[in-house]
């Protein structure tokens, strides 16, 4: 194999990781809230959400098995681990898909079966249901040490069959519930009989609920699932490994772990509320989180509240995963290219982590948080604190490194040399840190100390934006006249126009922070000075400054060419397969 083909499947292992890391995290942290509420409530203990808890634990079963051991396997291409992640994997996962199948079989069946439902499918059969879907799926999983080929078959062909019932279930379902509203159109129109069909009607309305329910849990389950059945059929057909392609899907599967506790909790009020009850027993922080509710109630409704709060944290959820996906292909692309590392690029490589970790951590916690499934709000403002803080403070860096390389020109790689840049990055990720200290003594302090840091970082980047603006005039007319005395002066020309588009591509990161930032300046200082809680403006105030995480990867790549080609290189590398085998890691 060439040595750009194993550099580049590098790259796509370590995106690959760096994404199922996040995902593993979420998977762990939502499933097992989840799985933890239905344990200890057992008024919602219902046949249905005795399945639904069963799919909880394999999801949580993904992220803290599977997961782990995907990551493990891809990094160090060890044999054993590649023959348990197989095993371990279809054990896991095909517990999932095969519950999901027995959900919407469940709704099939409370619809059909109507009255008897509850003579019909009574505890104990679900019990022996699950059983089997476990039992099954573990003794399945030996298929691999038989025949690799019959193995992958079989998963394909289960696959197909949980999609093909669920589809039918569904489609059974439209059918009865739309016949059933026209019936209740009809008794409207005719009045007869109006409290027996009240009763009925009423009944109907929850179970048709309950459809609309399972029925997103299986269409983002057929997302997740339907690339890795193509890839399936594709191996069949052509006896290719698609070692890409299979890698993403694997991942793509393991991302519906990670999304179904946030669609428990959006979808199923009863299990919402029971999360919301945990948490609120479940920390110290008890106290301010009703102190803060009782301050929120007090300007705005509760309806609405919660409406905007739903909405605000759905718009968060695809600014999560796009600031994940971007900065961990800006992050791998710059760890796994030598040639990008640079003083500036270091600055940029810690800004792309602080803005992974801003999807990776701060954002689904302020999600759950919106959603009413996670109340503490100290760690949610201490996190975003330190992350973004160390973007702002990463971005402020940048601007006075381009002021610095055109003020000391010819002498600015002596004078700013990379050990220096991961000095003062490490100091910005230490100091930002600690000052997050200041919450635990006085939460007025902490927000006055986060209003003048925004202050003091925008005040530099504006002076070092004004002076390189000025050395660019200044070098501008200096070139104009070079031109006419054609003297051997291209070199210095060539460089000072690459400095300059330099500090024109930072000034573009300069205004994002700036859009992104300055809504936030603007909600704390209306909070100082009036001293009322605009908690809709703070939050929206939030969301804005999390945009920034998200938009920053695709700033890097539009402005700055080297990094763009390297992202290029490397997205076509994931896109266009190119034949690879068992690459060491160790090379």
């Amino acid at each position: 194999h060439s040595q750009d083909g194993q550099s580049g499947f590098k790259k796509i292992v370590i995106i690959n990781c760096i994404i199922n890391a996040a995902l593993l995290l979420i998977s762990i942290l939502g499933n097992g809230l989840v799985l933890t509420a239905v344990i200890r409530t057992p008024c919602i203990r219902t046949t249905s959400m005795k399945i639904l808890s069963n799919l909880v634990f394999s999801d949580f079963l993904v992220g803290l098995i599977t997961q782990p051991l995907y990551i493990a396997k891809e990094l160090t291409r060890d044999r054993c681990l590649d023959i348990l992640w197989d095993t371990v994997a279809y054990s896991f996962c095909g517990v999932s898909l095969l519950i999901i199948t027995a959900i919407s079989v469940d709704r099939f069946l409370a619809l059909h079966l109507h009255m008897r439902y509850a003579a019909v499918i009574t505890k104990s059969r679900i019990n022996s249901a699950i059983a089997i879907i476990w039992l099954g799926n573990f003794l399945s999983s030996l298929f691999f040490f038989w025949s690799s080929f019959a193995y992958h078959l079989m998963i394909a062909i289960v696959s197909a069959t949980c999609l093909i019932i669920s589809t039918f279930s569904y489609i059974y379902i439209f059918v009865v519930v739309r016949k059933h509203q026209q019936q209740i159109h009809a008794q409207l129109g005719a009045m007869q009989a109006p409290s027996t069909g009240t009763a009925r009607d009423m009944r109907m309305l929850r179970l048709k609920k309950s459809f609309v329910n399972t029925f997103v849990f299986n269409v983002i389950l057929v997302m997740c699932y339907l690339p890795m059945y193509i890839l399936l059929t594709l191996h069949g057909i052509s006896h290719q490994p698609w070692p890409e392609e299979w890698n993403f899907a694997t991942t793509l599967i393991f991302m519906n772990s990670a999304i179904n506790p946030f669609l428990y909790c959006w979808r199923l009020c009863d299990l919402r509320e029971a999360n919301k009850t945990k948490l609120h027993y479940a920390g110290d922080n008890e106290r301010s989180s009703l102190e803060t509710k009782n301050e929120t109630s007090s300007f705005e409704g509760s309806g609405n509240s919660n409406t905007f709060a739903f909405i605000n944290g759905i718009l968060n959820a695809p600014l999560m995963l796009s600031s994940i996906i971007g900065n961990a292909l800006v992050f791998g692309t710059i760890l796994a290219t030598p040639s990008l590392r640079s003083s500036t690029t270091v600055l940029l490589c810690s800004l792309a982590l602080s803005d992974l970790l801003v999807g990776l951590v701060v954002q689904p916690l302020y999600i759950a948080k919106q959603l009413d499934i996670f109340n503490r709000s100290r760690l949610v403002e201490i996190m975003e604190f330190v992350l973004c803080g160390v973007s702002l403070c990463t971005v402020t860096a940048v601007s006075v490194d381009r002021f610095a390389a055109l003020h000391y020109h010819m002498r600015y790689p002596t004078v700013v040399t990379v050990q220096k840049v991961l000095y003062i990055s490490g100091l910005i990720w230490l100091g930002v840190g600690l000052l997050s200290g200041f919450y635990f003594w006085s939460k007025y302090y902490f927000y006055l100390g986060v209003s003048i840091s925004i202050c003091i970082c925008l005040i530099f980047s504006s002076y070092s934006y004004y002076r390189i603006f000025r050395v660019v005039r200044q070098h501008h007319i200096q070139i104009q006249v070079q031109q006419h005395v054609m003297e051997s002066v291209d070199l210095n020309v060539t460089s000072m126009l690459r400095l300059q588009r330099s500090a024109v591509n930072t000034f573009v990161f300069y205004f994002a922070i700036i859009v992104c930032y300055l809504p936030l300046l603007v909600s704390l200082s209306l909070n100082f000075f009036s001293k009322k809680l605009w908690s809709k403006v703070w939050e929206l105030a939030d969301t804005v400054v999390f945009l920034n995480s998200s938009i920053n990867p695709v700033l890097y790549c539009w402005r700055l060419t080297e990094l763009r080609i390297a992202v290029t290189q490397t997205i076509r590398q994931i896109l266009c397969r190119t034949p690879q085998g068992n690459l060491d890691f160790q090379n």
